[in-house]
């Protein structure tokens, strides 16, 4: 018999269902890395690549018509370099009015855009350069450039790319407050003539760079993790935070997740660590805000530290850290940029600083090129993929250098593994030899997973190097790779601006949920005899032991039967609002009421702690902290009996049976940070049935 039998055939499933629960066993125990990428955030802060292009046109359009011939003639040269063809080219399918003349404020085209953007780290190199030249020209004093000029000409620009009446091409004004200090800066290291001139203002060109695209702009990048407050924290980022932020904070804050990694330069995690009740780890030098290290009066909890590395300084100084989560940003951090801008002292020092940490930041082809040799990332990461499950999530492996390496590994670990496993020659004709009869590792025992969205123009399409990861994961377990079927360890989701079931907000909720009840499940096994006895100062009956969980199984199994409901269900608008209706209404257990009761518990212990009432505890209340599922086995297994108990009550004062299995109909959660439960006294038709934020008739409670 073969070792391995062959692979069934998987239809494309409508909802990742028993993916998810392999994940969720995986994540329990503590064997999950997240590798999060630009799509994670890409409906959140909106920061399309296309959008950062047009922002990099329109300055580069307003200094090149006021520079005079040369700054003209790099202005001219990005076409050229990137074969957009002639100026004065029909701009076909443009979504901006724009005039075809060679005079026209904004003379690019979608199709422009959209080269530039496929080409993201050529571009980004191209404009690095370009700004660095046209600093130079702009710090001549021969020359007389008047800022206000090309910064009216960047306005006209952006917010008339065709004309009167057309909209803008991007909403945030440029940055300008940096420039003059930019082109200062240059002045200084050309009047100095320093060595290494053209790498300092090379340097001071990809800040223009980043202060172009809005990295000193919160409109563009939101949020202030180093605010005083959880309400200033909290007012800092809108609601740009969704809830697949707060899912990877959670179980950061549950040292089940302790490591995640990024290639993004945004905030929004470090924002969601923080509202979840983290203190940022500050070492004694660095550069951040005093307000960073004043202590939320938070309860103490195993992990209540994160540390965010994002330079190779950080990375040996708090890589290690004790007890503290850590934010690996391997291409860098706007935050970290922001700050060191912000350093008092000598402008000379900061300079410095900020042309040693630009190195550090990963955007140009040069430098994605050079990625491999900075080992305190890669080696990291190549440690990571060896001994970890890793969960891509908006990544689309597509950097090929950075996809490579992931290849390289697994590749390797096959290669070890098929040497090692090689079986030892037996005696001919030797009875003792069992044929080779049982089955090896599956698809799904691959130590990777890989969240993509789906395309709305072509649901049926598979992402080559998505799945090129995944059976070279497979090749480093020795499983059959899935040629001809769906990977199991591919788990889709929906455009969150789509009307379709699920978005990624939702698959994140309902991963975050299924490790919930895991771990719940254990606590009663584990804690119950316990926590009772502790309770009622007697052991309680087996008996009753034995009923509560069963009680609780049978909720689990039910919340289960349904996901894998939606897994096989069909697609459709009445399907959808079910579904999402279901899946809502059950992840409110863990979403709310169950994170609230634990807060609850520990706010009572503090003030206990405390010796009275704390204000600054209340108020911390009001922003939803997290106290770790993990922290109190005893206050987790009570929580389940809680719910129980209350499942029970209101089930008995109910008319007519359950019109659901999980009860979900008649029963959840409210959207308060406080534990609530809403439930229908009657029967009713559950699709017609809206979700409501608080009682409103009086067979409401």
């Amino acid at each position: 018999m073969s070792a391995h039998p062959s692979p069934p055939t998987l239809t494309r499933p409508a909802f990742p269902a028993r993916g998810l629960e392999r994940l969720a066993r995986l994540i329990l125990r503590g064997d999950v890395v997240f590798f999060i990428g630009a799509g994670f955030s890409l409906d959140s802060e909106k920061n399309f690549a296309s959008r950062f292009i047009r922002r990099l046109l329109i300055r580069l359009e307003a200094f090149g018509k006021h520079l005079g011939p040369s700054a003209e003639a790099i202005r001219n040269g990005l076409r050229s370099t990137f074969d957009l063809g002639p100026i004065d080219a029909p701009l076909r399918g443009a979504s901006f009015p724009c005039a075809t003349r060679p005079g026209a404020r904004f003379p690019y085209s979608d199709q422009d855009i959209r080269e530039l953007a496929r080409r993201y780290y050529e571009t980004n190199d191209w404009f690095c350069n370009a700004f660095a030249h046209l600093l130079k020209l702009a710090a001549d004093p021969q020359r007389g450039v008047c800022l206000k000029t090309i910064h009216a000409e960047e306005e006209l620009i952006r917010t008339h790319p065709g004309g009167p009446g057309t909209r803008e091409l991007d909403a945030v004004p440029l940055n300008t407050t940096t420039v003059p200090a930019l082109i200062e800066a240059v002045a200084n290291v050309l009047s100095n003539n320093p060595s290494d001139a053209d790498s300092a203002i090379l340097a001071v060109g990809k800040a223009l760079f980043l202060d172009t695209m809005g990295f000193q702009d919160s409109s563009i990048m939101a949020g202030d993790p180093g605010a005083d407050s959880l309400q200033k924290i909290s007012e800092s980022y809108g609601t740009r935070l969704l809830p697949r932020h707060h899912v990877l904070a959670r179980l950061a804050r549950d040292g089940l997740c302790t490591t995640t990694i990024t290639t993004n330069f945004d905030l929004l995690l470090e924002g969601a660590f923080r509202l979840a009740g983290f203190q940022e780890r500050i070492t004694p030098h660095a550069p951040v805000p005093n307000a960073l290290r004043r202590r939320d009066p938070l309860p103490p909890t195993l992990y209540s530290e994160f540390a965010r590395i994002t330079s190779p300084t950080e990375f040996f100084q708090e890589g290690k850290a004790h007890r503290t989560a850590v934010l690996v940003k391997m291409h860098g951090c706007a935050g970290t940029y922001r700050n060191i801008e912000r350093i008092p002292g000598s402008a000379a020092l900061s300079q410095k600083r900020l042309r040693d940490y630009l190195k550090a930041m990963v955007f140009t082809y040069r430098e994605i090129q050079n990625w491999r040799d900075d080992a305190w990332a890669a080696d990291y990461l190549r440690t990571l993929l060896r001994t970890r499950t890793v969960v891509f999530a908006g990544y689309s492996l597509q950097d090929p250098v950075v996809h490579d390496t992931f290849r390289t590994v697994y590749e390797e670990m096959a290669r070890i593994r098929s040497r090692d496993s090689r079986p030892e020659p037996t005696p001919s004709g030797d009875a003792s030899s069992p044929p080779h009869s049982k089955c090896g590792p599956l698809a799904e025992d691959a130590p990777a997973f890989f969240f993509d969205v789906i395309d709305a123009a072509s649901v049926d399409k598979k992402p080559f190097h998505a799945l090129e990861v995944l059976g070279a994961a497979c090749d480093a377990i020795g499983a059959p790779r899935t040629h001809d079927a769906w990977h199991p360890n591919f788990l889709r989701f929906h455009s969150r601006h789509s009307p379709a079931f699920p978005n990624l907000d939702e698959v994140c909720s309902w991963l975050f949920h299924l490790v919930l009840r895991y771990r719940q499940q254990e606590c009663l096994g584990e804690e119950l005899q316990r926590t009772l006895t502790a309770l009622h100062g007697r052991a309680r009956p087996e008996q009753e032991l034995r009923e509560v969980v069963k009680r609780f199984s049978t909720i689990v199994e039910d919340e289960l039967r349904v996901a894998r409901a939606w897994e096989t269900g069909t697609v459709g608008n009445a399907s959808t609002t079910q579904h999402r209706r279901e899946l809502g209404r059950i992840c409110s257990w863990s979403e709310r009421f169950h994170v609230g009761l634990l807060r609850e518990f520990a706010t009572v212990d503090q003030l206990r702690r405390q010796g009275g009432f704390s204000l600054e505890l209340s108020e911390g209340r009001r922003f939803g902290w997290y106290y770790p599922l993990m922290q109190d086995t005893g206050w987790t297994c009570w929580a389940v009996v809680v719910e129980v108990a209350l499942r029970q009550m209101i089930e008995a004062s109910i008319s007519g049976p359950l019109p659901h299995p999980t009860g979900s109909e008649r029963v959840w959660a409210a959207a308060s940070d406080l534990p609530t439960l809403l439930f229908h006294h009657t029967q009713f038709h559950a699709a017609a049935t809206p979700i409501r934020p608080a009682p409103s008739t009086p067979n409401d409670a």
